[in-house]
């Protein structure tokens, strides 16, 4: 992901900053600054956004916790599979003997067995896929709209040795 800042006003007005450097930080993105384009030049730099009001390195317009999409469906459809695994058995007996063994004896089933068994193994297997997709996504969504207000914070000066020859 890449993220392109313009200078509106100061010294460096009209000044284009690039960074591809980004992670998630507390309630927000920190987004690192590694180049910038002025005057038709370009220079390296280390500088950060900043949130304009606060003056904190993390900058966010909407922030999402996926605790719905992570964690509660993936349980709601693992207890549906759950549901479907008694309907299963439901329509079982199991015997025990004296040398312990077991025997499991099922009867005809029920309309409503097959449909529940069915309508439960559907459910697990999404529980599990729900589970497996939810486990690789960050636990936060941060999104930064377009046109968003931001403040840069330079970490080092900007000197005639950080130019880019091309």
């Amino acid at each position: 992901m890449k993220l392109l800042a313009h200078i509106a006003s100061g010294k460096y007005q009209g000044a284009k900053l690039f960074s591809s450097e980004m992670s998630l930080e507390g309630d927000g993105v920190e987004v690192k600054f590694t180049t910038m384009e002025w005057n038709g030049e370009f220079d390296n730099v280390e500088a950060y956004a900043v949130n304009a009001e606060s003056r904190e390195f993390a900058i966010a317009s909407e922030i999402h916790d996926r605790w719905v999409r992570r964690i509660l469906l993936p349980a709601v459809a693992s207890g549906i599979g759950q549901t479907g695994q008694l309907y299963r058995d439901a329509n079982s007996q199991v015997i025990l003997t004296n040398g312990g063994n077991e025997y499991r004896t099922t009867g005809n089933p029920s309309g409503k067995a097959i449909a529940g068994t069915i309508a439960g193994g559907i459910a697990e297997q999404t529980g599990k896929v729900m589970a497996e997709d939810a486990s690789k996504l960050p636990v936060k969504q941060v999104k930064v709209n377009k046109g968003k207000v931001i403040g840069i914070q330079f970490i080092k000066a900007v000197t005639d040795a950080d130019k880019v020859t091309r």
